[in-house]
């Protein structure tokens, strides 16, 4: 326990009493590193994009069916249940958790049926071709395209 105690210390000052780098010499190096993507190279960008969208889309909508589905199915056999037993008074708590895991199945469905709307082939390729006649990339999808969309 010591010694680790030891290597940080001694890691912490040598971090504290390192020189820093200047921003000056840094802006040189950002310059030189800049990498111009070309038109083909971004649309295949855009392309990855959209797929990548809509296969999260999917897998969050198609996820979200069983769960709700059998929330649901485990609600109704609550609700029987306490029917054909007379129970008198409902069991809040257990309807409760059917309710709360409908409502955490029903999440990702919320979340993935609009992804799967916005991210649609459709749209792709009209913004694809729109592109590809010089238009500009909306703001939107210009933001989303990060590195790894263009290897």
């Amino acid at each position: 326990m010591r010694h680790c105690l030891l290597v940080f210390l001694i890691a912490r000052l040598l971090v504290q009493f390192a020189p820093a780098q200047t921003r000056s010499g840094l802006q040189g190096l950002a310059l030189d590193s800049v990498v111009t993507n070309s038109r083909s190279d971004s649309v295949l960008a855009i392309h990855r994009l959209f797929q990548s969208r809509r296969t999260s889309g999917k897998i969050l909508t198609i996820g979200a069916v069983p769960i709700a589905l059998g929330a649901t199915f485990v609600g109704a056999l609550i609700t029987v249940g306490n029917y054909y037993n007379n129970a008198g008074s409902p069991r809040p708590i257990v309807d409760g958790i059917a309710s709360g895991i409908a409502l955490a199945g029903l999440l990702p469905g919320i979340i993935g049926i609009p992804q799967l709307i916005r991210f649609r082939k459709k749209k792709e390729n009209a913004l694809v071709s729109a592109y590809e006649q010089g238009g500009p990339l909306p703001v939107s999808v210009r933001r989303r395209l990060k590195p790894n969309y263009f290897r």
